[in-house]
């Protein structure tokens, strides 16, 4: 019987003393051990950490095919010494007596991160074995169950019988996923012998993916027979080749060496898609094999793209793998129109707050569902905000922005005064113009007179302070005014800015001219038939012919006569007309006042009120 205390011995017994406590320590130990037997396996290595591979996957193969290639992954990983591996069974028992379903999809990170905090190991390995057509496919990657980030991940293609993909890849793929060379034991427990030698020379030797420490040429003694994969590396360079040896074999192989790259087999459903590869480079539509140089980093960032369906993006790890394949179905997308706005163009567009373009905006890969939108201007009261929704049913949005602009104040004053204000080519009154409303942006002011130059101005108005200009007008010269008339009647009067009065001039001298030379030519032919009836006249000798011809003659010559009179009045009639413009020139002229600050004769602009920096104030281009 136990009771607490110090236990004293009888009679010859003994006379050492026993501690309760510390035989109920040692029965505790004891039955931890006893049923955790799990946990002596994994403490073997302190400083090792502990690994499970969970059950991989069968895509397109048996179950027992998935578990055969997941014990082998196991089997490698276990002798790279690099982590204590927990069996399969002991795993099996932990996972049932925490109801853990062993069966079925586990690929997400989070369900091997729950299997792996129920097994007490700090990483997890799992994946899928694929077969698709005759290629078979082994997907893993390594997850740090603390952080339930990816480690590592792997993807290997195999096109052979199912043997080899147990045999080779499923070693290679456990030997990129702990970042360490597995051994085969048994490569080089054979009765063959296989020549390897490259081009150039120097080349590091792999066999099955695994390095055997021997640069080309080199002799391998004692390979195993069967399948294998030679591939011969030298710096950026690399060649690889399939090879079948028999037993008591010596076979030969040679291998030439080419650059190294990388090959991206990228598949979309739907097909068309362009390819570009970090950022604008355009590798052409899928599907499509894209070679990249070895030159690039580990990663790349692919870019497909095709109308009406929303772009993808996605960053591919490169690694040591020769052929990455990338397979998308791609999402319908729905297409934006962002019109212009009538108070300015070129305004910004955001899309969920990220900034998209300017206007007009289109976009046909915008995703489905709800989108902000928001047009930015910086001349109006408040921006554009609208929320859309793309679906199945209304793929297509048209959007026309409209705003409440800002307005400032505009004064005008013109020197001689009276003069014409246009404002964007708009009439906005005579000067001086006082108190005019002008909108925030860019405008042209234009002031006109009969009798002076135009004068323009180009401002971008950001300020509600009044703003206020004075022209002053070059006046015109008569003397050129008379000189533009004589050249070509009634420009001297569009010179002077009478121009509806100088067009007339121009018409109806023109229509005269016109006439006249028209005229001519009729007289000319008329004259030509007078002289033609007049010799055959001449030449007849018969009374019948003579008086023929005689009538004929006359008839022409009337003809040719009244031909004659019109083209010298229609001809008279241009130099009257042309006499006339010249005279009306400097007759019509506007009266010009010289007075009040036109003492120079040229002509200015001042500007009266503060003018402040384009960005806030004003900016100013003159034309003349």
């Amino acid at each position: 019987m136990l009771r607490s205390g110090r236990y004293t011995p009888k009679s010859g017994e003994g006379t050492s003393s026993f501690n309760i406590s510390g035989l109920l320590m040692v029965i505790i130990t004891l039955n931890v051990f006893a049923f955790s037997p799990v946990l002596g396996q994994l403490k073997e290595h302190d400083h090792i950490e502990n690994l499970a591979v969970f059950p991989f996957d069968a895509r397109g193969v048996s179950e027992i095919e998935a578990l055969a290639i997941t014990d082998r992954i196991r089997y490698y990983v276990q002798n790279s010494e690099n982590y204590n591996v927990i069996e399969r069974d002991k795993m099996n028992v932990i996972l049932k007596e925490q109801a853990f379903q062993l069966t079925g999809l586990c690929l997400e990170s989070e369900c091997l991160v729950e299997a792996g905090k129920l097994l007490a190991v700090t990483k997890m390995i799992g994946g899928s074995v694929t077969k698709i057509g005759k290629l078979y496919s082994i997907e893993a990657r390594i997850i740090d169950v603390e952080s339930g980030q990816i480690i590592k991940s792997t993807f290997e293609d195999f096109d052979g019988p199912i043997e080899l993909l147990l045999t080779n890849i499923a070693k290679l793929v456990a030997g990129r996923l702990i970042g360490g060379i597995i051994k085969d034991e048994n490569l080089l427990k054979g009765d063959a012998d296989l020549i390897v030698s490259s081009e150039p020379p120097g080349g590091s030797i792999y066999i099955d993916g695994s390095p055997i420490g021997a640069i080309t040429p080199f002799t391998i003694r004692g390979i195993s027979s069967g399948k294998h994969v030679v591939k011969v590396e030298k710096d950026n360079l690399v060649s690889r080749q399939n090879v079948d040896i028999f037993a008591g074999d010596i076979k030969s192989v040679r291998l030439n060496l080419s650059e190294k790259y990388y090959t991206l087999k990228i598949h979309t459903e739907p097909p068309g898609a362009e390819i570009r590869i970090n950022g604008d480079v355009l590798y052409g539509e899928t599907p499509s094999d894209v070679q990249l140089p070895r030159e690039y980093s580990d990663s790349v960032e692919v870019i497909l793209e095709l109308d009406n369906y929303v772009i993808e993006k996605s960053y591919v790890y490169l690694g040591e793998q020769d052929i990455i394949r990338l397979s998308s179905i791609l999402e319908p997308a729905g297409k934006i129109n962002i019109n212009d706005t009538p108070t300015k163009k070129g305004t910004e567009v955001y899309i969920d707050g990220e900034k998209a373009g300017i206007t007009p905006y289109s976009d046909n890969h915008l995703s489905m569902g709800k989108h902000k939108i928001r047009v930015l201007s910086d001349i109006t009261e408040e921006d554009y905000e609208v929320e859309i929704v793309i679906t199945a049913e209304k793929r297509e949005v048209n959007l026309y922005p409209s705003f409440k602009k800002k307005q400032g104040v505009l004064n005008v004053a013109v020197e001689p005064d009276a003069s014409l204000i246009f404002i964007d080519g708009n009439f906005a009154g005579n000067s001086p113009l006082e108190g005019g409303k002008i909108f925030w942006g860019e405008h042209t002011i234009e002031v006109k007179k009969k009798g002076f130059y135009k004068n323009k101005l180009r401002v971008k108005v950001f300020q509600n302070e009044p703003l206020s200009y004075r022209f002053s007008l070059k006046p015109k010269s008569k003397k050129r005014a008379v000189l533009y008339s004589f050249l070509l009647p009634g420009s001297g009067q569009g010179y002077s800015g009478n121009d509806t009065r100088g067009l007339s001039f121009i018409m109806i001298n023109a229509f005269t001219i016109g006439g006249a030379i028209y005229s001519r030519i009729q007289y000319n032919t008329a004259s030509d038939q007078y002289n033609s009836d007049r010799n055959a006249y001449e030449k007849a000798r018969t009374a019948e012919d003579i008086e023929f011809w005689l009538n004929s003659s006359r008839s022409s010559f009337d003809n040719a006569d009244r031909k004659k009179k019109i083209t010298d009045g229609l001809t008279g009639l241009a130099g009257l007309i042309w006499f006339y413009t010249i005279i009306d020139a400097y007759i019509s002229f506007p009266k010009i006042d010289l007075g009040g600050g036109f003492s120079s004769g040229k002509e200015g602009i001042e500007f009266l009120s503060h003018v402040g920096s384009t960005e806030s104030g004003i900016g100013i281009i003159m034309e003349f």
